[in-house]
């Protein structure tokens, strides 16, 4: 039979392999859940921008239109912690034009020129580290580009001369 002593020993060998299969579940667990949120990271786009696209039409030269763009931002959001850059897609008249990328925080883009009378359609996404966009871009209203500047005032006075007398 056994004593006393050995059933002791036995419950606490019993516990100490309890608690070294517990410690190293716990270990398991946390790498599987350090690897989740990872995969969630990964799996997770940019978020969207929040607010819309403004063009604001600052000069012209013959038939080209010069535009600033107000851009949206970035929200503050755990998803906006790996984002990289914005990117604003053009179309003009149908045809896309090569991507304009935009630094994290950036809310201007000073010059977009245009032809007068093209139409204008575009967008905007954010793109994380990953190469992942935005699920839900912010898409711009679609305009003619179109010359509302008027010509400068004249110089000097108006003035009107007989020049006969009937």
């Amino acid at each position: 039979m056994f004593g006393i002593e050995s059933l002791t020993a036995a419950v606490d060998r019993l516990a100490a392999q309890i608690k070294a299969s517990a410690a190293a579940a716990t270990k398991q667990i946390a790498a599987v859940a350090k690897a989740a949120q990872e995969i969630a990271r990964i799996l997770t786009p940019p978020p969207s921008p929040a607010g819309r696209i403004v063009f604001r039409l600052q000069s012209e030269d013959k038939n080209m239109l010069t535009y600033s763009v107000d851009l949206p931002s970035l929200p503050d959001v755990p998803a906006a912690a790996d984002v990289v850059k914005g990117v604003l897609q053009l179309i003009f008249n149908g045809v896309a034009q090569p991507p304009i990328d935009t630094t994290v925080g950036q809310t201007t883009i000073d010059s977009v020129e245009i032809e007068q009378d093209t139409q204008v359609e575009g967008n905007f996404v954010f793109m994380d580290d990953a190469g992942n966009v935005s699920h839900s871009p912010t898409v711009l209203t679609p305009f003619t580009a179109t010359d509302t500047i008027p010509p400068p005032d004249a110089v000097g006075g108006l003035g009107m001369h007989a020049v006969s007398e009937s």
